[in-house]
């Protein structure tokens, strides 16, 4: 019989998946759950909950050095262009109304 903490954290890190990229859960999505399910399985059966919270650090952490990377290069660009688009917009701002821009 599988323990309701394994059983559980398996159905959560299901759910946690949908965080990774879209092409990465595509390829590897069953198979990341799969490797979970044994390592969460074998943290319990070795340290009971002391393993269940180590497993789901090193989750946490794998997470996040794919996904903030990720997230961060695909707001990289929108960011940027949002800069740029402010910075244009000032300036044509003071092109048309010189009393607006800024007294260095």
């Amino acid at each position: 019989m599988i323990p309701p903490a394994v059983s559980m954290s398996n159905q959560v890190f299901r759910r946690f998946v949908i965080l990774y990229p879209a092409d990465l859960r595509r390829e590897f999505g069953d198979d990341l759950a799969d490797i979970f399910s044994q390592q969460i399985e074998t943290a319990w059966e070795e340290n009971a909950w002391r393993g269940i919270a180590a497993a789901w650090l090193n989750v946490l952490g794998d997470c996040a050095s794919i996904t903030l990377p990720y997230v961060a290069a695909r707001l990289a660009v929108p960011a940027l262009a949002a800069v740029i688009s402010s910075v244009w917009f000032s300036l044509a701002l003071c092109a048309i109304n010189p009393s607006r821009s800024h007294k260095w």
